[in-house]
């Protein structure tokens, strides 16, 4: 049911049968599977990077895993904000790690 986006037609909604009104469901747009699977190579690929450029630099190594993990659990606390993207919110996590 979280799927479903609802139009109502009609002149007015109310509960009498003298004006008629349609319910029309049908499922939400989904994102195309390649999209998404690209934007997720790409997540994957940005972390790769942050985890070379930050042991090239540093004695003390992070591993992709790790930053995976902090990436995961950020977007899980991450609130609704009109300031900020989960992606954003998740890559600043990552960096204070």
């Amino acid at each position: 049911m979280d799927n479903l986006e609802y139009e109502f037609s009609g002149q007015k909604l109310s509960r009498s049968r003298e004006n008629d009104f349609v319910i029309e469901v049908k499922p939400k747009q989904e994102q195309p599977q390649d999209s998404v699977v690209e934007f997720s190579v790409n997540i994957v690929k940005a972390l790769e990077e942050k985890v070379s450029s930050h042991n090239s630099s540093e004695n003390k190594r992070v591993s992709l895993h790790q930053l995976k993990k902090v990436f995961c659990e950020s977007l899980d606390s991450y609130s609704l904000t009109d300031e900020f993207t989960n992606t954003v919110w998740a890559f600043a996590k990552v960096n204070l790690y």
